[in-house]
């Protein structure tokens, strides 16, 4: 029953919002593993970016060994299709690692407001409304499920909790 259930899911959600300490550790080792992968991708699109110019020179090498007599125009059209196609190859690998860090980015946003939303909650929870509650609870909470626990002859209903950071709680339903 919901009824007698809000109030332990209440309390739950209350006293992780004011020891958020999981979640913060949990933040922060996601923070440093983003910061390694950003340094990963930056290293890679300055190989990118070198190699990009590297194949620019080399076009200009290929059209100055034409001038000077050096290349056939057919061997010229042949170096300059598959310097193209290196080229595009190289071109989308960097626009995908530009894809990457900007999901990154985002992600560490994501992470800063979550500690910024939990903190300002935290000071104001004894004023909150069963509205704000409800709308609290939708934005950290996943999903609950419910479920029937057998003990001895009895059967308890049990509630998990998972919040939107991958934290589960269990909780007995009253």
């Amino acid at each position: 029953r919901a009824d007698r259930l809000d109030p332990k899911v209440w309390a739950e959600i209350e006293g992780f919002i004011r020891n958020p300490g999981r979640v913060l550790e949990r933040l922060a080792n996601q923070e440093k593993e983003r910061e390694t992968r950003m340094a990963a991708i930056d290293h890679d699109l300055a190989k990118l970016d070198r190699e990009l110019a590297t194949d620019q020179e080399q076009r200009g090498r290929i059209i100055t060994a034409y001038r000077k007599g050096l290349l056939t125009e057919e061997d010229v059209q042949a170096q300059l299709r598959e310097l193209d196609a290196e080229l595009a190859t190289l071109r989308e690998e960097r626009e995908q690692l530009y894809d990457a860090r900007e999901r990154l980015l985002k992600a560490a946003v994501h992470g800063d407001e979550i500690i910024r939303l939990l903190q300002r909650l935290g000071e104001g929870l004894e004023y909150v409304t069963f509205a704000e509650k409800k709308e609290i609870a939708r934005l950290l909470i996943r999903d609950i499920v419910v479920r029937t626990v057998e003990e001895g002859e009895k059967r308890i209903p049990v509630a998990e909790v998972t919040y939107v950071f991958e934290e589960s709680t269990m909780l007995e339903a009253p």
